[in-house]
C-alpha cells in the first residue's frame, strides 16, 4: 500500500482537475488496472478512491498530511 500522504497528495490532484469527477476516475483507473492484470496499481487507485474527500468537490485537506 502507498504511503497515506501519497495517497492524499494523488486525491488532491484528482480534485484539483476532475472536481466532482474525482472519484469516478479513481475508480475508472482501478478498473482499468484491474482489467489489464495489475493488481498493485487496481489497489493504489482503490486506495486513492478511499482517500478522496466524501464530496470530491471540496478540497480533501481534512485528514490530509500535518
Amino acid at each position: 500500500m502507498a504511503e497515506r500522504h501519497h495517497l492524499w497528495a494523488v486525491a488532491n490532484l484528482l480534485v484539483g482537475r476532475y472536481g466532482a469527477e474525482a472519484r469516478a476516475r479513481a475508480r475508472e483507473n482501478a478498473d482499468e488496472a484491474n482489467r489489464a492484470g495489475d493488481g498493485e496499481v487496481s489497489a493504489f487507485w482503490t486506495d486513492v478512491d478511499s482517500a478522496l474527500p466524501p464530496h470530491p468537490d471540496s478540497s480533501p485537506t481534512a485528514g490530509g498530511p500535518a
